[in-house]
């Protein structure tokens, strides 16, 4: 295996034809690569692989943070809007009475107090809010609602 890049926003590596590659592994191996340079692992990856000639080339970044806020109550909604990052992609659902307000940060980007406004496993309830919900706002909820409730 020979890492080709090594940075705090992405890891490439190839594995040569005959080199023994277990997919498994690709975690441990790009926790390692991260922690040996002296950078901080990702709590979650993005990895594609590619296969050519015997050859694979592994590109890793970090995953996008995301993020949900749920509440019957609409200023819960905004107070998370109002904190939520520039440049994050996010949508405002209704679903069974509660608003859901799902964030994701731009690639390679942390947002801290993320905690602070959005549930814990709440990744189910976005996802179903995608599905079932009715979309109140499809794309830049955050950024409209921070405009019209100043």
């Amino acid at each position: 295996m020979t890492a080709q890049l090594i940075s705090q926003g992405a890891v490439a590596l190839i594995f040569e034809a005959g080199e023994k590659f277990v997919p498994s592994d690709t975690a441990a191996i790009i926790d390692g690569l991260l922690t040996g340079a002296g950078l901080e692992p990702w709590p979650e990856a993005v990895v594609e692989m590619f296969d050519g000639g015997g050859a694979i080339l592994i590109i890793a970044r970090p995953a996008p943070q995301r993020g949900t806020a749920v509440s019957t109550d609409f200023e819960d909604i905004i107070r998370a809007a109002r904190a939520c990052p520039d440049g994050a992609s996010s949508a405002l659902y209704l679903l069974d009475g509660h608003y859901v307000l799902d964030m994701t940060l731009p690639l390679g980007t942390h947002w801290h107090d993320m905690d602070e406004f959005c549930l814990e496993g709440a990744g189910g309830y976005a996802a179903r809010a995608r599905e079932h919900g009715r979309a109140l706002i499809e794309r830049g909820a955050a950024d409209k609602l921070r405009k019209i409730f100043k």
